[in-house]
Order: C-alpha cells, then structure tokens, then sequence
C-alpha cells in the first residue's frame, strides 16, 4: 500500500462503499430501487467516489435495515 501512495483510511472506505452497494443491489440482502438506480445511472461526467460514497453512506443512515 505504501507504494502506491495509499492510506489506510482511503481503503476503508472504498471497502465501506463496495458493501453498502453489495448489501443494496440487485440481489443483495436488501436490494433498494434509490441504490440501484444511483450506481446505475450515468449522465456526463463521473460524480467521483467521494461523492458517491457520501450518498451512499447518507443513504443507509436513513434506511438501514
């Protein structure tokens, strides 16, 4: 990880990401419409990890099962 200039805290949350869509998705435990749709959907530019890793942890906060 060193060498690739990449932190602990940067990992965690690419991880943190990867679950919550896992958990969300089509076949996931809870699959959610608002999820599907939010990483399905592309119009333009990327919106970034940063910002889709905010929505997504927004997201679960106030529909986490």
């Amino acid at each position: 990880m060193k060498a690739l200039g990449v932190g602990n805290a940067w990992l965690f949350e690419a991880e943190r990401a990867v679950e919550i869509v896992r958990k969300y998705s089509e076949g996931g435990a809870n699959p959610s419409q608002p999820v599907i749709d939010k990483i399905a959907f592309a119009d333009g530019d990327a919106e970034g990890s940063t910002k889709l890793l905010g929505w997504l942890k927004a997201w679960e906060g106030k529909h986490a099962v």
